[in-house]
């Protein structure tokens, strides 16, 4: 993640936090949102949530790529 700016880092720590451990730490709650603002969080929370809910179907459903 060194290549990452403070702010990427950032959203990449709030994701992988929400993602791989189901829960957020109160400091990068924070962090984000001061960076992201109250919409910006939810957006990002909504956004990972879709992409894993795509991932799962993908996986149960095994669609045929093209």
């Amino acid at each position: 993640m060194d290549a990452l700016t403070a702010d990427e880092q950032l959203i990449a720590r709030f994701a992988l936090q929400l993602l791989r451990e189901k829960k957020l730490s109160d400091d990068v709650f924070a962090a984000a949102q001061k960076l992201l603002g109250t919409r910006g969080v939810v957006d990002l929370t909504l956004t990972c949530s879709y992409y894993t809910a795509i991932n799962m179907a993908q996986i149960a459903l095994k669609p045929e790529m093209e």
